[in-house]
């Protein structure tokens, strides 16, 4: 199968986009970063397979450009026919074309997503996951099962028959039908046995039963009873505490002194009142500073009359101005057309040739009627012309053929005597010492890069050390003065002499003020000791650790050196045995291209070189006659060329006599002396036309100058800055007119701000007014006028009396609760006065335990009650066990046929266990053997083999010293290598089977050496002589890496650039470059 084009109507950053021509081998898709080379790899699997679900991980790739979610693959078969896959969003995907459905099944043989995803079309991250044992949709296919009806794995089978056999039977089940026929049967054996033994004293437990009915009617009136008078004393010991209460709230009452008609809430309305008249004052000051600020920006930002007085003038120039500014492109045109005028007229008068001028040109007429005698010599001359130039061209045709063939015969002569056969003996020593080169190269690079390593670090160790020095030192001489404390300590002592002197004086206010001065520099001077004492000891401290951190440093700075030349020792050395064994190889060590598969072919074809020798000197005969061949027709074409050189000599001379005769300089060219009549009535139109364009450039000058003169009067009268342009000085005339008028408008703007502020600092004096007025009344309501001391201590007392009678009333309120409904609430309070509470604890004590004593008594009746009713019951029954027959063998039909359908099942299960067996045995040896050749290409014989590890669950892979190495222990490079050989082992044993899918790879060479990666490119070349195979890669590296190999290997690598500026130019399709 393979594709041969797809077209996206709107899936990610595409929308209407296609690519077309797609064909067998590598198609390589190169684009940087967010080029949109994963949402392709996405495309074809969402198309192939349909859409994932809609969750929170899955990427559906919602159109960016809108257009309709989807698109389309064309597929083109093995036996010719077209099949076009199309899938959108909430869609499956549907196939057209002569027999869609069925080709389409044919193709992918039960292939899924998934399968598809992990073995055809995967990205790095896929790569990076062990894939090695078949999916279930695969081993279907390779067993050639289940092509009855549909396409059947035999996992999904096994597994099918496992879940019928559960449902039937299950080890430890409890719901299972064969487990639950067997504990009915038990139960219907026991029922029929019970059946058998009946007792004789029916008539006994029916009278029994009878007495057991009066017990209990009598046990349930003593239980309520008993409940009831439980309940009336708990009730009373719950009102106990609540009694109590409310007794103390009654005495709290008669003690408080009540204060009448207080304000309610009178503290926190005045507080609030404070506050509101607090915070007015504080806006009333912030308006009045905003005033301020405004009047002084209105004085900064004074507008300039003279501008404003000038804006009619400017507005008048500006309209004005794109008409001028349309005059003045027009003589650039002008002038341009004028130049292209004068130059085209003064390329005619050139080829009419010497002494032609414009005046000459404007008083010739141009009625000459000389063209006939012209014509004659002109036209023979031009035919003698084009026949030699055709007969040079042929015959530097031949010339270049000969040379072609001449080189040819020299490369074959000395292929044929560089030819030299080799002995078996010398290919084996060159292989030894090619394996040896190859060990002594990987540990060179890893030498190399270890150097490298340590060459990044030395500068960054460097300059940790030059900065901890830095550091160090900046520390040691950065001063910490102890005088600004010493002097605010001074400071404090004059303060409080002073104080002194102020006490003694009798000014106590200053006195105290000064105090309190002298004791916040004191304080602030002993803080001050403090904390520059705490800072030296820090510095020092940082002194001392950055003092280790520089030994430190320069230690590791040592380290680094030794361990750089130690290193570029066995460099030196390596490089030395590796250049003796390129030498003993005979290989070139700058070439990347050399591996040990090279040499051994190169071993193999030396048998077939003697018949390629004999064909190459038949070759060098042929050559040569080729040689003989053209030379001679080299010769013929000479000998015309002479020939038509004569005759193109006697034509000059026939014209130039033409040219006398007509009165024309002989110094004209042929081309030009028969187009020179005409030439010259064209001309003087051409002059003429360049004269009035002159005059009209004059014209439009003289108008763009006066304009530019007005403009220009304009700056001088605002005194601006003179300009030579006149638009740029009428930009900056606009440019300081907008500016003084925003000018203007800011000091209107600004007025109309501190009006308003003005409005409102009005607003807030008469709130503050109206808040004092209401703080007033409510002191005064109070009984406390301007004392708000004594208003809080009213308050006080009045919440407290307010507080005493809340508790009288919540206390009455829960005493009426538990008060029975029919009681009235003096008598029940009357009761609760007459009620002796240290009984009562006493009581409910001894009720709780009669209670239980009867409750006791009332559930033993009832069990023996239900078991007489019960054995009567059963004695009842005269038709039971005639039933009980009748169930027991439906139950051992039922269980006979449970029985015989888990034995057919469980029969089934193990003959699909033994094919599966079967097929491991047979086929996974051929896998293994295929992924053990690749990986060991990949790898460059690093790792000889894979095998499967012996419990029979994963890989291992085996060097080629015999060391086995489990996935997880191989480099992350490495262990991508295992796994793509892995793929591409299942890929060949599923092509055997007829399924050949397109390989899709997503930048899998990131991670591998220059080595193995072109080893790997290699690989994927031969495998993509026989299916199609896509790669795409954002990394220059790689993509020259495949250019390479695919130039060494002559395989053709077309390239689709994704690159913004190449879908720019493809707009909605894409072109395949062949490089």
């Amino acid at each position: 199968m393979r594709i041969v084009a797809f077209h996206i109507d709107g899936f990610g950053m595409f929308r209407d986009f296609g690519v077309g021509d797609l064909g067998d081998g590598i198609t390589i898709f190169f684009g940087p970063n967010e080029a949109g080379k994963s949402t392709l790899l996405d495309f074809i699997r969402c198309t192939l397979f349909g859409f994932p679900r809609r969750t929170k991980t899955a990427n559906l790739h919602e159109p960016l450009r809108g257009g309709r979610h989807g698109g389309r693959i064309e597929i083109a078969a093995p036996d010719g026919k077209t099949l076009t896959v199309s899938c959108f969003l909430g869609e499956p995907p549907r196939m057209s074309g002569a027999g869609g459905e069925r080709l389409w099944r044919e193709r992918l043989r039960g292939i899924n997503r998934e399968t598809f995803e992990g073995y055809f079309a995967f990205d790095l991250a896929e790569l990076g996951r062990e894939r090695f044992h078949l999916p279930g949709d695969m081993e279907a296919v390779l067993l050639d099962a289940g092509q009855v009806g549909r396409l059947r794995s035999p996992a999904s089978v096994r597994a099918e028959l496992a879940s019928e056999m559960e449902e039937i039977y299950k080890e430890r089940g409890r719901k299972q039908p064969l487990i639950s026929e067997l504990a009915r049967l038990s139960d219907l054996r026991r029922a029929i046995a019970r059946c058998r033994q009946r007792p004789r004293d029916y008539e006994e437990k029916r009278r029994a039963l009878e007495a057991l009915e009066d017990k209990l009617r009598a046990a349930r009136v003593y239980e309520e009873r008993l409940s009831r008078s439980l309940e009336e004393t708990k009730q009373l010991d719950e009102v106990r505490p609540l009694f109590f209460a409310w007794r103390e709230a009654c005495e709290a009452a008669k003690r408080a002194e009540p204060i009448k008609d207080f304000p309610a809430d009178g503290v926190a309305r005045l507080e609030e009142l404070d506050g509101e008249i607090a915070r007015l004052a504080g806006e009333i000051e912030k308006k009045n500073g905003e005033i301020v600020h405004l009047e002084g920006r209105r004085s900064a930002r004074a507008a300039d009359r003279r501008w404003l007085e000038k804006a009619a003038p400017i507005a008048q120039l500006a309209r004005e101005r794109s008409a001028h500014e349309q005059r003045r492109k027009r003589v650039a045109d002008l002038e341009a057309d004028f130049q292209a005028q004068h130059r085209r007229a003064q390329e005619n008068l050139e080829r009419l040739g010497t002494g032609w001028t414009g005046e000459r040109v404007r008083a010739v007429a141009t009625d000459l009627l000389a063209e006939d005698r012209l014509r004659g010599p002109l036209e023979h001359m031009r035919r003698i012309k084009q026949d030699l130039t055709s007969e040079k061209k042929e015959a530097d045709g031949e010339n270049n053929r000969l040379t072609a063939l001449q080189s040819q015969l020299e490369q074959q002569r000395e292929a044929v005597e560089s030819e030299i056969e080799r002995e078996p003996a010398e290919v084996d020593a060159q292989l030894a010492a090619l394996g040896q080169w190859l060990e002594i190269d990987g540990e060179r690079a890893r030498a190399l890069e270890r150097a490298d390593d340590l060459k990044r670090q030395i500068p960054r160790a460097r300059a940790d050390l030059e900065d901890n020095e830095k550091r160090l030192e900046s520390l040691r001489t950065a001063p910490i003065s102890l005088l600004p404390w010493v002097s605010l300590a001074l400071g404090g002592v004059v303060a409080l002499i002073v104080a002194v002197a102020m006490f003694v004086q009798g000014q106590v206010v200053l006195g105290v003020g000064l105090a309190v001065l002298a004791l916040c520099l004191g304080a602030a001077s002993a803080w001050g000791w403090t904390a520059t004492s705490r800072q030296d000891t820090d510095r020092e401290k940082e002194i001392d650790r950055l003092e280790k951190r520089c030994q430190e440093a320069r230690a590791e700075v040592a380290r680094i050196e030794s361990e750089t030349k130690r290193c570029q020792a066995a460099i030196a050395e390596l490089e030395q045995q590796r250049e003796e064994l390129a030498a003993a190889a005979q290989i070139d060590p700058t070439d990347d291209r050399i591996t040990v598969l090279d040499i051994r072919r190169e071993a193999e074809e030396e048998r077939t070189r003697a018949v390629q020798h004999a064909e190459m000197r038949g070759r060098v005969q042929q050559i040569e006659q080729q040689v003989e061949d053209s030379r001679n027709k080299v010769e013929l074409r000479h000998a015309r060329i002479a020939e038509l050189e004569g005759d193109l000599t006697r034509a000059e001379t026939d014209l130039h006599s033409a040219l006398k005769t007509v009165g024309l300089p002989v110094t004209l060219s042929p081309e030009i002396a028969l187009e020179a009549f005409g030439r010259i009535g064209s001309l003087q139109q051409a002059l003429a036309e360049a004269d009035r364009m002159a005059a009209e450039i004059d014209r439009e000058r003289k108008t763009l100058d006066a304009f530019a003169e007005r403009v220009f009067a304009v700056a001088r009268d605002l005194e601006m800055k003179p300009r030579d342009d006149w638009q740029a000085a009428l930009d900056d005339i606009e440019r300081g007119l907008q500016e003084q008028k925003q000018a203007a408008n800011g000091e209107r703007e600004i007025d109309n701000e501190m009006a308003a502020a003005k409005r409102e600092v009005a607003l807030l004096d008469q709130e503050r007014d109206r808040c004092e007025k209401q703080r007033s009344q409510l002191l005064a309501a109070g009984g406390a006028r301007d004392k708000p001391e004594l208003f809080r201590r009213r308050a006080e007392k009045a919440r407290a009396y307010d507080q005493t009678l809340a508790q009288l009333n919540e206390a009455r309120a829960k005493i009426d609760a538990h008060r029975p409904a029919d009681q009235p609430p003096k008598q029940f309070l009357e009761q609760l006065e007459k009620t002796r509470w240290l009984s009562v604890e006493t009581e409910i004590a001894t009720s709780q335990s009669e209670l239980r004593e009867a409750r006791q008594q009332h559930q033993d009746l009832l069990e023996e009650r239900g078991r007489l009713a019960k054995e009567i019951q059963d004695m009842e029954g005269e038709e039971e066990l005639f039933d009980l027959r009748q169930q027991e063998e439906a139950a051992l039909a039922r269980l006979a046929e449970l029985t015989h359908r888990w034995n057919i099942l469980a029969v089934a299960k193990k003959l699909m266990e033994d094919v599966q067996e079967i097929y491991e045995s047979q086929r996974q040896p051929q896998r293994i053997r295929r992924a053990s050749e690749l990986f060991r290409r990949f790898t460059r014989g690093r790792f000889e083999r894979v095998r499967l590890a012996d419990e029979g669950e994963g890989i291992v892979a085996v060097r080629s010293n015999l060391e086995e190495l489990r996935p997880h222990n191989l480099s992350r490079g490495t262990c991508e290598q295992l796994y793509l050989a892995l793929r591409l082992a299942l890929v060949d044993e599923l092509a055997e089977r007829g399924i050949v899918l397109p390989l899709i790879f997503d930048d899998i060479l990131v991670n591998f050496d220059d080595h193995r990666a072109r080893a790997t490119a290699e690989a994927l070349t031969e495998i993509a002589r026989d299916r199609q195979v896509w790669f795409f890669t954002a990394h220059e590296p790689t993509l020259a890496l495949l250019r390479k190999v695919g130039l060494a290997r002559e395989v053709p690598l077309p390239i689709a650039d994704l690159s913004a500026e190449a879908l720019a130019k493809a707009d909605c399709g894409l072109r395949i470059a062949e490089r």
